[in-house]
This record gives structure tokens, sequence and C-alpha cells, in this order.
């Protein structure tokens, strides 16, 4: 699971080793990390992050995000449970538990409804893209 969670964020996220404001203004670097309060001067950052520690604080926060999710269904897989990691790195901790009917879904392990479920959301009309893809990740269950 953290290999294919590692897979999809490298792919969603992209690499920049030098800090810059991402789409919400927040001061980022690497595969996405949040490194400073929304709207702070990007000046203040200035640095390059080797791509080397970026593997490592990328799989740092993955296995924080995994070790918080609750317990998942044995049906739910490896790919979905990354789905749920992947999101988690996105929205937070709270931004995931707040998706009661997806998971209301997979512990029913209906992870078609748990996938419409996804996509009807803001998370889905601010980032349509992202959230699609992993829908559909989360509805058939592999890559």
């Amino acid at each position: 699971m953290v290999s294919i969670a590692a897979t999809i964020l490298r792919e969603e996220e992209g690499w920049r080793s030098r800090p810059y404001l991402c789409s919400e203004r927040y001061p980022t670097v690497g595969y996405g990390f949040r490194i400073g309060p929304q709207d702070a001067d990007i000046k203040l950052y200035d640095f390059e992050l080797p791509q080397s520690a970026g593997e490592v604080w990328l799989q740092a926060l993955i296995d924080q995000r995994a070790a918080r999710l609750p317990a998942l269904p044995a049906g739910c897989g490896e790919v979905r449970h990354a789905v749920l990691v992947c999101m988690s790195f996105q929205l937070g901790h709270a931004g995931l538990m707040a998706f009661k009917n997806m998971w209301a879904a997979i512990a029913r392990e209906d992870y078609t409804t748990a996938a419409r479920e996804m996509l009807a959301s803001r998370w889905a009309r601010q980032t349509p893209g992202r959230a699609k893809r992993m829908a559909e990740l989360m509805d058939r269950g592999t890559l």
C-alpha cells in the first residue's frame, strides 16, 4: 500500500525542489509539502530541497496518514487503502473523515457508491481531475 500511495502522490503532486505558492496560496515544496501559513511571503522560503530528502519526507507522511486511518474491510485492498492515504495527504485527516457517506459505503464494501460520494463533494469541485482519478481507483480497486 505504501508504495502505491507514493506512486500516486508522486504523479499527482509532481516534484518541485524550490518553494512555491500552491493553488490555495500556502508555501509548498517537494511533493506538495505545506511549509508555511496561507499567504506567507514566498521570499521567506529561500532554499532547495534535495529530492532524496523529499522521498524520506514523503514516506514519513504516508506512514503517518496510513496509521490514522480507521480499520478497513478486508475487501478494501491496497489500491483503495492508498487512495484514502492520498486523500488524507491532500485534505488532512479531519477533511478525509468528513466524508461520512463515503465511509459508510466503504464499511458495506460498496466501492461504487464510495466513489460516487467522493465526487459529490467540495473537494471534487475544487480539484475535479484529481478527484475523478481517485474515485476511479476507489471504484475499480486496481491501478
